[in-house]
């Protein structure tokens, strides 16, 4: 149903990309990759196709090289970061639902709106049956999507379009979204400089993410994770 809704309105790379995205989770959650090169594969493949064909136009090709490279090394960052983040009941579900509702108010293009409320609804009802009991899960295939698809519909509301993109705009067109995802970010980022500065590898799972640090101060699951959520959205009210 999303995908319906998404063709009308999105490039085909964004749909290309987020669908190589999606099959690489869901192989990967029927156990079939093993190493953490091979999922790396899917979503250097998913976020290249994106990167290398999403519209831009009336640009030079200096930025328009800069800007397709960034857009490559964040969707590779938040694809990762937004199946980090799935380590507690109704995290990613949660804090991407109110990114989702935050662009739906900050965004002036009603055929984006109309599929960021397809988005949601498909959403929600999935982070009530996960949050808290957790009677279904989001997987890889879910988590590796949606970080997948919210920086690239950011970077095509933000870009695509546009005229006398220079560098100043292209810095400034990424503060909201670096900063409305900036808990995925400071999470990965906590768990990777855990992880070296004790000698082990950054692709074997542990339990030294933002949730879990904040669950040994005192807070239960649930009390993690809302205080998360009322960080988020104060991240997002910030461009409101």
């Amino acid at each position: 149903i999303v995908t319906v809704f998404f063709v009308q309105h999105w490039s085909w790379s964004l749909l290309l990309g987020a669908s190589v995205i999606f099959a690489g989770g869901l192989y990967d959650d029927f156990g079939k990759i093993h190493r953490a090169r091979e999922k790396l594969i899917f979503q250097g493949f998913g976020a290249g196709i994106f990167a290398v064909f999403f519209p831009l136009f009336g640009i030079s090709f200096e930025l328009q090289f800069l800007l397709r490279s960034i857009a490559f090394f964040v969707i590779i960052l938040m694809t990762n970061a937004f199946n980090l983040m799935d380590n507690m009941n109704g995290l990613t579900a949660g804090l991407t639902l109110i990114v989702l509702i935050g662009f739906y108010f900050t965004t002036k293009s009603e055929p984006a709106q109309t599929s960021l409320v397809v988005l949601i609804l498909a959403l929600t009802p999935f982070f009530l049956l996960n949050f808290p009991a957790g009677k279904v899960f989001m997987g890889d295939q879910g988590s590796q999507f949606l970080g997948f698809v919210i920086p690239a519909m950011s970077f095509e509301l933000t870009f695509t379009g546009k005229e006398n993109i220079n560098l100043p705009f292209i810095w400034q067109g990424l503060v909201p979204l670096f900063t409305v995802l900036l808990l995925f970010i400071l999470d990965t980022g906590l768990v990777i400089w855990i992880r070296l500065s004790e000698g082990r590898s950054i692709f074997i799972g542990d339990q030294c993410h933002l949730s879990h640090q904040l669950n040994r101060l005192g807070l239960s699951k649930k009390g993690v994770a809302l205080f998360l959520f009322l960080i988020q959205a104060g991240l997002v009210l910030l461009f409101l």
